[in-house]
């Protein structure tokens, strides 16, 4: 199990994973930040299953929602 904290600013992001399954779930993720996010999952070999927002502040809703748009199926 990976657990790990990803920005160091006022808003937290967190990424959890399962090296077994190689899936990973990001926690409040910011729009700013997807492209770090992504690398983060390819270095960790990990696919992004879920995005969770755990409050509405538009800085996550984004984020998740940036993740809908960049990840959709052809």
């Amino acid at each position: 199990m990976l657990f790990r904290q990803l920005n160091n600013t006022a808003c937290y992001t967190y990424l959890i994973g399962s090296a077994e399954t190689q899936e990973a779930v990001l926690v409040d993720p910011v729009l700013e930040r997807i492209d770090q996010y992504l690398e983060e999952l390819a270095r960790d070999g990990l696919r992004l299953r879920y995005a969770i927002n755990t409050h509405t502040h538009a800085d996550h809703l984004y984020g998740r929602s940036g993740f809908r748009l960049m990840l959709r199926p052809a």
